[in-house]
Order: C-alpha cells, then structure tokens, then sequence
C-alpha cells in the first residue's frame, strides 16, 4: 500500500533574495518539488529583518507565487535561520541511576538533550539545534545511538546551536503577520549542508563554508556529524559596499560590477578590458580599473578566509577535515576565491551546486527531484533545497512517533 503523501514548504529570507519552495513528499518516493519562487529582497539587512512590513508583503508575495505554481495552498513554512547573532557552544551531560532494568530509553538521550540545552542556557538566546557529537555508557565511548543498551551512566557530548531570541521572534511575527505558521527552523548551514554534502564527506571530515549575501556560516562536520560551527559577519553585500566606497560608486553600481566582472572566471575575466566605463545619460561617466575591483574583492575573500582557518585551527580541528573545503552560497562564486582557498589551506576545494534529480532518476527517498525549476540547480538555492530536506525528515520522525515505531535520535 503507497504510503500517503504530505506537502513540506520551505521559506529562506536572506538579505539578497527571498525563496520558496512547496515540495509534495512521500515515505517511500521522496521530495518532489512541484513549486518555488525567488524575490528580490527589501527589508534585510546582514540577514537581519529591519523592516518587518517589507518583508511580511515579500514573504507573502514569494509563498503565494509558489502556491500558484504548486496549484496547492500552504499553511506552515520550514523557515531558514542565519546571521553573526547565530552562536554555537559544545558541552556535556550526563544522566545517572537509569530505570531499574539499566536500559537506556528514549527517555533517556531526551533528558541528555535537555540538561545540555540548560548547561548552555543564555538570556536573551534560543536554541535551534542540539547536535549529539558522541555518547558514553559506564565510561565507554559507543558509535551511534545507545538505546536499548544496558547501562548505569550515560553521557553525551553535545554541539548547541543558539540564536538571538529577539531576531527569532521578529522572524516569527513576520511569518505570522504573512498568514503562516513555523512548522521548524534551522540554521542555514545545516540546511546547505543536507543539499550538497555527500555522506562519505560527513564521515571523513569536511568544512563547509556557506557565503550568503549578510554572513558566512561553516561547520566542521566528522564522524557524520557537526563537531563545530560559527558565524563570520561579513558576506557579499560587504563586497559590494567595499566596491561601492573604494571605487566612489553608487550601491546599484557596485552590485553590478561585483556580478559582472567578480563572479567571472578564467578567460571570460582575462578577457575584460583593463579600463571598464560605467555611468549614464545622467550620471557622468566614470572609468574603473579592473586591478582596483580585484584588489577590493579579493582583499575581503582573505581576510573571510584567514578568519575561517585561524579560527578552525586555534579549535584543534584542523586535522579533522580531510575530505577538504566545499563552498556554497550565492557569493561562493567569486573570482579566485577556490584558488586562494587551496592555497591557504592547503586541502582539496570544491564549489558545490545543489543536486536535483529528474523523477525518472534512481534516488534515495531523501533526493529532491522536479522535471522543471532549473533555476534551483544554483549555490544560492542550497539552503532553500535542504530545508525541504529538514523539514522531510522532521515529518517522518512525527509520523513514526504516532504510530509507535522506534525514533531514532537524529544527527545532521
């Protein structure tokens, strides 16, 4: 008997675009997108929502579009979260004199999970994730998860990832005020990261390094899961007000000449003119060097990247990302930046473009597929993609739960 089928929309507002994506799922065939629309954004500054009723209209605006493309209407979004209010901490927990029959129980890695939610409890923070790095019974470390094992003790290490409770609940009254609910919300990365990671990277160590238009987020992932994440504050939009300032350009300018000749590669950029004329019938025009715009982009691509591995080193995780740099996001792209990545960590680097499968492609039931929507095979549409994917497995784990299978603890 087909097992029924069930419609998961996911919502990503990042400071260049809004995106939505209605994707009609099912146990056994998986996601199948059937919707999506892109918006430019207003309202969004750093990946921060600054004018509420802005974005409340384009929320509106991308999910109706979506809607009508699905021929379906939604209820509740899986909504992105991202930003430098984003922090992330490791830490542990331990749950003593378990049940009289010493067999650790679901119940159990709950308790786990909630003493380590309170170890790292902030004011003013909320926790979007709970990544469980490693499990300990009677002192001994165990792969995977350890219920129906015979134990007295259980520990766990814990990787928490918390954001600003203010920017979270701002997001949330957007959603609202657009007339849907949240059904979930995960950090960008982790969403980019079910897009484009493989799972033999997870296991052998991988830094993913996800460059939207308002920050940089990456985590180390080992072991098939996170051992490390953090926030750099910077991301495209820094690019095109450093062009904007060092060149003596206007905003709408700036972005032009990042896209045009900053997103360029190899022959096509070689083969630009050195002098490059902009300007109007209006404005005068003006000649730009392209020694100058290069100079510009590549500065804030260093010191983005200097920042990624000093900070990666000084964790002792370095050693850990053998299967080497992948890059996602819509600034990913730049020029020059997989070169400089190579070079200054000295590791394998791929620039990573969601997958989407055809239906008539053999695929696990956890590949997203559409016979249209091109338009998402992008970087940028990374996160848009796996949240469909967080939100899928979410809905499986509800469904197993009403019926009384056995949950498995989920790691991303």
């Amino acid at each position: 008997m087909a097992r029924k089928d069930f419609i998961i929309t996911g919502l990503d507002i990042g400071t260049s675009f809004v995106r939505a994506a209605i994707a009609k799922c099912n146990q056994d065939d998986g996601i199948e997108i059937i919707g999506a629309a892109v918006k430019s954004s207003q309202g969004v500054k750093k990946s921060v929502i600054v004018n509420k009723n802005e974005v409340t209209e384009l929320v509106r605006a991308a999910v109706e579009s979506a809607e009508n493309d699905a021929g379906v209407e939604v209820d509740d979004l899986h909504v992105g979260i991202t930003g430098g209010h984003v922090n992330c901490c490791t830490t542990a927990s331990v749950v003593n004199n378990l049940d009289a029959d010493d067999t650790i129980k679901d119940k159990h890695i709950d308790k786990l999970i909630e003493n380590a939610r309170a170890n790292s409890e902030e004011k003013g923070r909320e926790a979007v994730h709970e990544i469980t790095q490693e499990f300990r019974i009677d002192g001994h470390t165990v792969e995977g998860n350890p219920v129906g094992s015979a134990a007295k003790r259980v520990e766990a290490r814990v990787h928490i990832i918390t954001a600003d409770r203010t920017i979270m609940e701002n997001h949330g009254r957007v959603i609202n005020d657009a007339g849907f609910i949240i059904a979930g919300m995960c950090w960008n990365v982790i969403a980019s990261g079910l897009a484009v990671l493989s799972d033999q990277e997870k296991k052998d160590g991988v830094l993913l390094i996800d460059i939207g238009g308002g920050s940089a987020g990456y985590a180390v992932y080992f072991n098939n899961t996170i051992y490390y994440a953090n926030v750099f504050a910077v991301g495209g939009d820094h690019i095109t007000n450093d062009l904007m300032i060092g060149l003596n350009i206007n905003f709408d300018e700036a972005e032009d000449i990042k896209k045009t000749y900053g997103l360029k590669s190899g022959e096509d950029y070689n083969s630009e003119p050195s002098i490059i004329k902009i300007g109007t019938p209006i404005r005068s025009k003006k000649h730009l060097s392209k020694t100058d715009i290069n100079m510009i982009i590549e500065s804030r691509m260093e010191e983005l990247i200097r920042f990624i591995k000093n900070d990666v080193n000084e964790k002792g995780l370095f050693s850990l990302i053998g299967h080497g740099i992948v890059f996602v996001g819509g600034s990913s792209y730049l020029y020059h930046l997989k070169e400089k990545a190579k070079n200054y960590f000295g590791k394998p680097v791929r620039m990573a473009i969601p997958i989407l499968n055809t239906p008539d492609m053999s695929a696990d039931n956890l590949n997203v597929f559409s016979d249209r929507h091109e338009f998402l095979k992008d970087p940028s549409c990374a996160t848009i993609l796996g949240l469909l994917k967080s939100g899928y497995k979410l809905k499986l784990t509800e469904l197993n739960k009403s019926k009384g299978f056995f949950n498995k603890f989920l790691r991303h």
